[in-house]
């Protein structure tokens, strides 16, 4: 075993880093010599981090820290980031390194607000990279917070280690309501998917009447649970059974055409669909689906109820999102019109040489309310922020209990499982640009 200090030189120089980069090798590196530049050299003095890791590793462990002395009331934040930096071909592009470099934005605003943060990154997907160890260095140093992994088993691994040595632990990237059981100190920053159901069921039952709305997808027992749990959620809503009419396709008819849904628009008069697929591997029955939906309802007009897939896909053409006036359910939503987004853009631009993408702003407004609810409670933090959402440039945050799947029943509210955050909207495409409704 050896200690190893602080690596980020490494980071900003080394050619091993860049073994694999293609034609395109100068911009990666150049890119990545900015962002991790930037966050070595902002500030000093900078706090250096020990690690003890095995004699084979390469693991990278970089500390950056805007604080301007060590009097300072400092917080200390781990960041286990999947940011690559062996294997790394495009960085501009790369979705952890734009998370990182907005998370360094944040940082700024933080210390000109007299906040004072030293963040210790682990690349957790750096060949050499030992969890065990980075679980012992959280049990050894203790930090205020520890943010991330990615990875499930790994985010179960380190919310046990940080329940049992009382860290907050904060999950920004997995929706799911099964990751932890009797963890008060774990948050998950998106919400699972019955509140995305339960946000739909909200808004199709304020917009429309029962029988208006059919929920539409290819027959199968997942299926058939989801129809439950919307009719569930509408009758609690609205006071009304049945609210939703379900309709089920094969799944050919929808690749074959062109009646997919003739006996639909012959037999009910739905005024809108909702369509509950939110995974990638559904994403081209869902393209099929509304491709369908546009040819054959003729002049009926027909709204489109979905999850953000609906938002994110680049198969879904622009013709559909018009003539099928869609609703998508949103965790989070840019608005390019929003004068914050602008800015928070031309200063990425002169920080980094590159165009942020919408990970850059998701990473940013994190760790502005992160930073700034550690500075305010400490050991009080999440308990103190329950129930007060609070807004940045792109996301809302509203942190409530919330209970697993595999923990308390719905029925027992004297308990919680962990943090949720539970704040989504709808959004809609109209005059030709999506909006918030």
């Amino acid at each position: 075993m050896i200690s190893a200090q602080n690596h980020l030189q490494r980071l900003s120089g080394s050619n091993r880093l860049f073994v694999s980069l293609k034609s395109n090798w100068v911009q990666a590196r150049l890119f990545l010599q900015r962002v991790f530049a930037s966050a070595l050299f902002i500030t000093f003095p900078f706090f250096y981090s020990v690690a003890t890791v095995p004699e084979t590793s390469n693991n990278v462990n970089a500390t950056y820290s805007n604080a301007c002395s060590q009097t300072v009331d400092v917080v200390d934040v781990f960041l286990l980031i999947p940011l690559n930096s062996d294997d790394i071909t495009t960085p501009s592009s790369s979705r952890f390194v734009n998370y990182y470099a907005g998370i360094l934005l944040g940082l700024d605003l933080l210390e000109d607000e007299g906040i004072s943060v030293n963040l210790t990154v682990f690349d957790i997907e750096e060949r050499g990279v030992d969890m065990q160890c980075i679980l012992k260095e959280i049990e050894e140093k203790k930090p205020d917070l520890v943010i991330g992994p990615y990875q499930k088993e790994e985010i179960r691994q380190v919310a046990a280690v940080c329940k049992e040595q009382k860290i907050p632990v904060v999950s920004p990237w997995h929706t799911s309501s099964r990751l932890v059981c009797d963890n008060p100190y774990f948050m998950q920053m998106k919400p699972n998917l019955r509140e995305h159901f339960q946000r739909l069921a909200e808004s199709a039952t304020a917009e429309f009447e029962k029988g208006e709305v059919a929920i539409i997808g290819v027959q199968s027992a997942e299926f058939a649970n989801w129809v439950d749990y919307f009719q569930k959620k509408a009758t609690e809503i609205s006071g009304k059974e049945n609210f939703f009419t379900p309709y089920t396709v094969p799944s050919d008819s929808l690749l074959k055409g062109p009646t997919a849904f003739f006996q639909f628009f012959k037999k009910n008069k739905a005024k809108a669909v909702l369509l509950p697929y939110y995974a990638y591997k559904d994403e081209n029955l869902v393209y099929q689906a509304l491709k369908r939906l546009s040819s054959e309802k003729g002049e009926n007009q027909l709204a489109v109820f979905g999850m953000p897939i609906l938002y994110e896909s680049e198969k879904i053409e622009f013709d559909q999102y018009h003539t099928l006036m869609m609703r998508v359910v949103m965790s989070d939503f840019i608005d390019d019109r929003n004068l914050d987004i602008r800015e928070f853009r031309r200063k990425y631009l002169d920080r980094f040489g590159e165009i942020p993408s919408n990970e850059a702003v998701k990473g940013y407004d994190l760790i502005l309310f992160l930073g700034r609810n550690l500075h305010s409670f400490r050991d009080a933090f999440p308990g103190n922020v329950i129930g007060h959402p609070v807004s940045f440039i792109q996301s809302t945050y509203d942190l409530r209990e919330s209970v697993s799947e595999e923990g308390l029943p719905d029925d027992d509210t004297s308990q919680f499982d962990f943090y949720e955050n539970k704040h989504l909207e709808i959004i809609e495409f109209v005059n030709k640009r999506w909006q918030r409704k």
